[in-house]
Formats: C-alpha cells, structure tokens, sequence
C-alpha cells in the first residue's frame, strides 16, 4: 500500500535533477510495463550545475536509473530491480544495433533504502563505495549497482535532501538541517514545494499514523513561515487571496518539477480558482497523477457548466 510519503522522495530526486540532464519518471522499460521509479541522462553542458548540488550531483554524473525505497528491500525486491536495470540495458543494446550506432554504457542503478537491507547487501557481496560518504554500498563491478542507506548517511549539507527521504529521526533532523539555511539556498527550493504539498494532504490534527503526525509536528515551523510569507504576499488581496497564492504557486511548482512548464490552460484554471481549499484538495492529484489524470481533473472543473436556478423558474412560472 502506498502512503503519502512514497512521492516525496521521487519528488525530491526529480526536482534536484530536473535541470541537469533528462529526467524521465515512472520510466517503462518493457513492453509488459516494468517501471523505474526515475531514469536520468545527464546533460554534457551541466557539469559546473552538478558539481553544486551536493550528493545527489555525484549521483547525476551518469545515466541511471533510480528506485526509492521507504521501507527496506529484501533479495527478491533487490532481484526487480537488478531485473529492470538489466532489461533497460538489453532494450538500450538492440536499439543501437538496429540504428548501428555504439551501446550506450549500462546505466547504474541506485536503490535509495531507509533502512540497511543486511541480506541483499550480504548475498549480492556489497561493500562500502570509496571515496564517498558512510551508507553508500557498491555490488561487483560489472553489476554497476549502489545502495544508498538514508539513516546512515552523514548529518551534513551534502546529504541534506537524500536525508529527507528518511523516516523518524533522521527525517526530523534534515528537516531541521532546511530551516537553519539561508533563504536562497538551492536546497530550499528543490524540496519546499513537495514538503508543503505533502504537508496540506495531513494537517496535524487529522493525521492518521505516528509518522503522519511526526512529520506534521516537525514541519509546523516551515509550514507556518510558508503560510505567513504567502499571506504577507497577498495582503493587497486580503489574508484568503494570500492564502490562496501561495498554495497556486506550490501547486505550479510541484507540476513543473514532474513535467516541466504547465501548460496555459491549466494554468489558467489554477489562476481562476480562488478558493485556497479547492486548491489544496488538487495537491495530491498535481503530486502523484499523471499529466492526462491532472489535466482531466483540473479541465473538468473549468468545462462544468454553471448551475442555473431551475426550481426557482418554475416556480415563478407557475404564479402566473
């Protein structure tokens, strides 16, 4: 079962990466749909960019393919994805072939896990990666496999986001890590748009798991320098129009993370929609849909013709 965490980190990784080469989610690797949470081929022009952004930036130095795990894999979890990276490769390999062109090189799967999965990193002979931080595991060479443990990743900036993927503690800490940057920092904003986004599905009294009203608690202070600096924005329009502003911009910002720039109808509908409540209730649909489920939601809206006052007709007529 999914649980409103599984987005953030796809989230997170997505918007990091998004400027630095091409990005594809949900990538298809086979004909009877196998899917990779996050396929990635780094841009030759974008080197400088990502050697700025931290961990994540090394990671984006190579085509790869991504999975995001909140709960620890087991072998047989481990086993698909080695699966569709190999399937991904094989695919890659006869395309080349047929258009008589070199094989790409095989892209390097990277298994982000929160916990450490002890048995595949012992029964596929993993061993910690040199040269880089604690938590990061490497397969046998020709596998080009990592395994990244979030909680066992260092509590410093060059983790920060891959940190925020993590459950309890460590979670709680990156969060903390966030608030304590300056205003501009690239980090804030890759990760506040899905945070918040993620914040307005579980308001804090309704949350439903521990680690629902654990997160809700640790981002008050964001969330709340959010709504105030939204609703600063929008005092011209009164403290609703504000309100209503800052959720439209998080909503453009999540979209434009997945797939690039919004479309103008789309768009559209969120600047005519003014009602901050309408819009917080399109967060998960703009957060986990795909661009055809979003357009359809966000158009069916604008399309619903505007209620006539029947019964009120009638009855006029009938005293007549």
């Amino acid at each position: 079962m999914h649980t409103p965490f599984d987005l953030l980190g796809k989230e997170i990784v997505g918007r990091t990466m998004v400027d630095l080469g091409e990005i594809r989610r949900e990538h298809e690797v086979a004909s009877h749909v196998q899917r990779a949470d996050l396929y990635f081929v780094p841009a030759p022009d974008k080197a400088a960019r990502r050697g700025k952004r931290g961990m994540f930036g090394r990671m984006a130095e190579t085509a790869c393919l991504i999975e995001v795990f909140r709960s620890t894999p087991t072998i047989r979890v481990l086993d698909g994805c080695l699966r569709k990276q190999l399937t991904h490769d094989h695919l890659a390999a006869r395309g080349a072939r047929k258009a008589k062109t070199p094989s790409p090189d095989k892209p390097r799967l990277w298994v982000l896990s929160t916990g450490k999965p002890e048995t595949a990193l012992q029964g596929y002979g993993f061993a910690p990666r040199p040269g880089w931080h604690a938590g990061v595991y490497d397969g046998m060479p020709a596998a080009v496999v990592s395994v990244v443990v979030l909680h066992e990743l260092p509590r410093i900036r060059d983790t920060l986001l891959l940190r925020l993927l993590g459950k309890g503690l460590v979670m709680a800490e990156a969060l903390e890590d966030l608030k304590a940057l300056p205003p501009d920092a690239w980090e804030r904003d890759v990760a506040q748009a899905p945070l918040v986004a993620l914040r307005l599905q579980m308001p804090e009294d309704s949350a439903t798991t521990d680690e629902e009203r654990r997160f809700a608690m640790a981002m008050n202070e964001i969330y709340e320098q959010w709504k105030k600096r939204t609703m600063e924005e929008g005092l011209a329009e009164g403290v609703k129009q504000g309100v209503a502003q800052g959720v439209r911009q998080t909503l453009v910002a999540s979209y434009q993370g997945r797939f690039g720039e919004m479309p103008a109808a789309l768009r559209k509908v969120l600047d005519e929609t003014a009602d901050a409540q309408v819009l917080t209730g399109w967060a998960p649909v703009i957060s986990v849909r795909s661009e055809k489920e979003i357009a359809e939601t966000l158009l069916a809206k604008s399309a619903r013709p505007a209620r006539r006052p029947r019964a009120a007709s009638r009855r006029v007529s009938s005293k007549g």
